[in-house]
């Protein structure tokens, strides 16, 4: 989705001669910035991920 968006701006730029810009964003209900002990690494998780325990996903019954 994220190439055909930009396609889709480049095109709107080039057919209709108007400046077009793409920005994206990633929600979460809460971030939590952690690092890896071995490499440094630091990276975004979810805070799902973050808990101690896993959280089993819910069951659409529908």
């Amino acid at each position: 989705m994220q190439s055909l968006t930009f396609a889709g701006a480049a095109l709107v730029r080039d057919r209709f001669g108007v400046p077009a810009e793409v920005q994206f964003s990633a929600l979460d209900n809460a971030p939590a910035i952690v690092t890896d002990p071995e490499s440094g690494h630091r990276c975004q998780r979810a805070s799902a991920h973050t808990l101690a325990r896993p959280v089993p996903p819910t069951r659409s019954t529908g």
